[in-house]
């Protein structure tokens, strides 16, 4: 979208160059003109005040009032030694430079002015030199006006890459979000069915006490996962950036609220830790949970072994738990290995595996320190 400023600029320019070149032409008729000559000017000098004012998005009406200034320009071109032909290279400027229309009716435009030109000789005689200079100055100008239409068209491109890299981008934040808000519930959720399902079976068996704990621990994990899902769904809504995590202390919160939920886990952790990027920090800890509710949904009871190495180039993450044919019904969605593997794809010099080993699921998640 052009300026208010910059329109009104443009317009006044335009009136500028009508009332220069009116002037020199008034001039030139007071020496004595035919009068069509005189009528076909100032008709083409009205043209160009006119293109000052109509709206550019009026396509039809601009370019029928270019090409009236063009050829009523180029009509009066030689009989005014040469002062009209101004009008004709602004139009042609004007027909080429907008990318709008099609190449080729700018091209047209100035071969159209360059014969009418050309042909006024055989109505007032004009030196060749002269006749060369006036056609060379159209050329100047259908050539500027192709050199100002390269540089909107690359503009424009520029432009629509840019609009669709920040599409592109705020899509990856929604899928981002998405997998947070999944992973958040699979846990969460997951965990409320198990420490509910314990605490009825408590009930049953009298153990009041016991159940009331299971109660406990399970409202305080609903209010951590509604805390988790309403952080992603603002930060959904404000298209907030990922927000680092203390990871040694997510993997081993983690890790205490796997076995809480009545889980076994095993944490073997070599190496110093030290700070990592918001995305690799998320991946890893958001990969781990995933894989501890896997665990729990599809192997309950059994073992996990979570290993955590640390270097100075990388991080790498296992987690292998023993295959179980059955199952509990504990909401997931089955996205949780895809979403995985979306974090990964998108994290440079990262790498996500997951699937059976023997008889045991493994996954092996390494990103980049």
């Amino acid at each position: 979208m052009v300026p208010e400023s910059s329109s009104w600029l443009g317009r006044g320019l335009n009136l500028v160059g009508a009332l220069v070149v009116g002037y020199y032409y008034t001039l030139i008729v007071l020496r004595g003109l035919p009068v069509w000559v005189v009528v076909v000017g100032y008709v083409a000098l009205a043209a160009w005040v006119a293109l000052a004012f109509v709206p550019r998005h009026a396509l039809v009406s601009t370019s029928v009032i270019a090409l009236v200034m063009l050829l009523g320009g180029s009509l009066a071109t030689l009989p005014s030694t040469g002062t009209m032909v101004v009008l004709s290279a602004v139009a042609i400027l004007r027909l080429m430079g907008d990318t709008r229309r099609p190449l080729w009716f700018g091209i047209a435009s100035w071969l159209l002015a360059a014969a009418v030109v050309a042909a006024g000789v055989f109505i007032v005689s004009l030196p060749s030199l002269a006749l060369i200079a006036i056609e060379g100055g159209l050329l100047i100008a259908a050539l500027a006006g192709y050199s100002r239409r390269q540089f909107r068209e690359t503009e424009q491109l520029a432009r629509a890459r840019a609009e669709e890299q920040a599409t592109l981008t705020a899509q990856q934040h929604r899928q981002a979000v998405a997998r947070d808000i999944h992973d958040v519930l699979a846990h969460s959720l997951g965990g409320l069915v198990i420490q509910l399902d314990a605490a009825g079976a408590l009930l049953e068996a009298g153990k009041t006490a016991d159940a009331t704990a299971r109660v406990t621990a399970a409202r305080a994990l609903a209010v951590d996962g509604l805390t988790e899902a309403k952080r992603a769904v603002e930060a959904l809504r404000d298209d907030l950036p990922v927000e680092a995590v203390d990871l040694p202390g997510a993997i081993d919160d983690l890790v205490r609220a796997h076995r809480s939920l009545g889980g076994e886990a095993n944490l073997l952790v070599e190496g110093v830790s030290h700070p990592l990027g918001a995305a690799a920090s998320v991946a890893i800890a958001r990969t781990l949970q995933e894989a501890l509710t896997n665990a729990r949904k599809h192997a309950p009871g059994m073992p996990v072994f979570v290993t955590v190495h640390w270097s100075d180039a990388s991080v790498t993450l296992e987690i292998s738990n023993a295959r179980a044919d059955r199952a509990v019904g504990v909401p997931g969605g089955g996205y949780g290995l895809e979403g995985m593997r979306e974090r990964f794809a998108a994290l440079p010099g990262s790498t996500l595996t997951a699937g059976a080993d023997g008889d045991r699921f493994v996954v092996t998640a390494t990103v980049a320190a």
